[in-house]
């Protein structure tokens, strides 16, 4: 399997956002000023890092990380599914591209070997990604045939139509469900202990308010999103 290795966030000012997620929750900064970027050390001992790419018009909408061994040989594949290019292999620091899966969302492809390693720590872990679709089902099969992904069917009174995702052992798992009242696309969730102490200081750092933490019926774990200040959804799970 090719596992999710990093997660990616777009600002208009990447260091004031890597500011609001330091705070919140203590994770450590590496400013990057040649690239316009900031990467995200979660200092958490599990999980995976990420980073905030700076997008002057703020129109990129957040993405994770596959990866693979070559890069091109991952994009025919993609493309012969029914994926699309949009961002051909660069070296940029890292060696990586970028395509657009069957339902418009943008996904990125990381060269085996540059993902950046998590520091030990008992910050919270990024530990589980959402991927929001119109029909879950064809979804997962692109991704278990691009990816090898274990994917299998997880009905839920919440969203009946939900798919577990296990993308191995070195990655993140996930879930693939309907769009529901979220709009298509990827939100990331961080496993925390209190939920309300970390949504009461993501507001008090300017975070919208979102909804209230509620229990999802396939999960003992909480759940609960806040949308940060460049107006991107993060999600947070109570763990267990």
């Amino acid at each position: 399997m090719n596992p999710v290795v990093h997660w990616e966030l777009f600002a208009k000012d990447a260091p004031a956002l890597g500011r609001f997620y330091a705070e919140l929750f203590g994770w450590h900064l590496e400013p990057m000023p040649e690239i316009d970027y900031v990467l995200i050390d979660t200092s958490a001992g599990a999980g995976i890092n990420g980073g905030i790419a700076t997008v002057p018009d703020g129109s990129r909408r957040p993405l994770f990380y596959v990866e693979v061994d070559d890069l091109q040989p991952a994009l025919d594949s993609i493309q012969a599914a029914g994926g699309t290019v949009k961002l051909a292999p660069i070296t940029e620091v890292v060696t990586f591209a970028q395509f657009a899966d069957p339902e418009g969302t943008v996904v990125g492809v990381l060269k085996r070997g540059d993902r950046s390693l998590v520091s030990s720590g008992d910050a919270p872990p990024v530990t589980r990604f959402n991927i929001a679709s119109t029909d879950p089902s064809a979804l997962a099969d692109f991704y278990r045939g691009v990816f090898g992904w274990g994917v299998r069917p997880n009905p839920t009174p919440h969203d009946p139509s939900d798919f577990d995702v296990d993308t191995g052992a070195s990655g993140i798992s996930g879930t693939i469900g309907s769009v529901g009242p979220r709009t298509l696309g990827v939100t990331f969730y961080a496993s925390v202990q209190d939920l309300d102490a970390y949504l009461d200081r993501a507001h008090a750092l300017g975070a919208a308010p979102t909804e209230p933490a509620k229990d999802r019926p396939r999960n003992p774990a909480a759940v609960a999103h806040l949308v940060d200040p460049e107006g991107q959804t993060f999600g947070l799970m109570r763990q267990p």
